[in-house]
């Protein structure tokens, strides 16, 4: 889980110059306070976090829908990820003119 935090903050490249390598879970947790507020992209983090709650949501609200069965049962085989992927694609092609 921490270690997904890196890329979702834009923090990769710092990490890996730290000399010696960070290898404990406790000394990425440290890092990361330390270096969060100072170095993290803010586009990247916004887009990372909002997706990882997007999904989370539609996570839950689909083992809520696939629960009653019937004719909800098709929910089930929605790919949540493959959904979010196309449609923030359009989005941002939408809003930054890439057509």
């Amino acid at each position: 889980m921490v270690e997904q935090l890196f890329p979702m903050l834009g923090l990769e490249v710092l990490q890996h110059e730290v000399k010696p390598p960070l290898e404990t879970t406790p000394e990425k947790i440290i890092f990361l306070f330390e270096k969060a507020f100072s170095y993290a992209k803010g586009l990247t983090a916004t887009i990372s976090f909002t997706s990882l709650l997007i999904l989370v949501v539609v996570r839950v609200v689909k083992r809520k829908v696939t629960s009653f069965g019937g004719k909800w049962k098709w929910a089930a085989n929605l790919p949540e990820v493959f959904i979010l992927v196309v449609v923030s694609t359009r989005k941002l092609i939408e809003s930054l003119d890439f057509d």
